[in-house]
């Protein structure tokens, strides 16, 4: 998976459904608390709401907990497009990720 999205990657939003699919996996493979079932998704291109920082991070790891929203629940929603109508709060983060665009 790592060789893949090294691979497939080059810059910018390509990179995001790659780094989903490997997160997941390796957070499945881990022995972690079945409580916690933590989910990696696409946010970019939409804002998180809950502060006036007005910030849109790429990716976002949240609980599945979250994701019962039907707006967050698609995969065109959580890997390809980002959250439409249904965004996450500052509240809801577990983690945060940004990638940085290369020439």
């Amino acid at each position: 998976m790592v060789s893949k999205y090294r691979e497939l990657v080059t810059h910018g939003t390509s990179r995001y459904p790659p780094f989903i699919v490997l997160a997941n996996h390796v957070i499945s493979q881990l022995d972690h608390n079945p409580e916690s079932n933590i989910c990696f998704c696409r946010n970019d291109p939409v804002l998180v709401r809950g502060s006036r920082a007005e910030r849109k991070p790429d990716v976002a790891g949240v609980r599945y907990q979250s994701l019962k929203v039907s707006e967050r629940s698609s995969v065109d929603n959580l890997m390809k497009d980002g959250l439409d109508g249904a965004c996450f709060w500052w509240t809801e983060l577990l983690s945060l990720n940004s990638f940085a665009n290369s020439c």
